[in-house]
């Protein structure tokens, strides 16, 4: 066993075969839910013990960023020239450039900006 971390949790999924309790009785001793404890045990299953050690909640890939300064640019000049508001520029931009946002974030562009 490699750490303190895998060692508990490959007890907590072998304990059910040790003592006969139910899974609930052990889940609720342990203070994890069931979830957790099936998730373990087929993580356990398939990797065996290297599934049972920590992972990072990281997002494996991260968005570019949508709004480009040019696209800001754009939505400023919809707003100020024109006094469009967020559904029309919304679908100027779509029309125009084929960019694709929501009113949500164009709202925030004219919002970042005081327009």
């Amino acid at each position: 066993m490699s750490s303190e971390i895998e060692e508990t949790r490959f007890n907590i999924i072998h304990e059910h075969e040790r003592t006969r309790e139910s899974i609930t009785e052990i889940c609720s001793k342990h203070g994890i839910s069931r979830n957790t404890y099936y998730k373990w045990k087929n993580r356990y299953l398939v990797q065996d013990i290297n599934g049972l050690k920590d992972r990072s909640r990281r997002p494996h890939t991260i968005r570019n960023e949508k709004v480009t300064p040019e696209i800001e640019q754009v939505i400023l000049s919809l707003r100020l020239e024109n006094r469009f508001g967020t559904a029309r520029i919304k679908f100027r931009l779509k029309k125009r450039l084929g960019v694709s946002l929501s009113s949500r974030t164009v709202y925030r562009v004219l919002k970042r900006h005081g327009a």
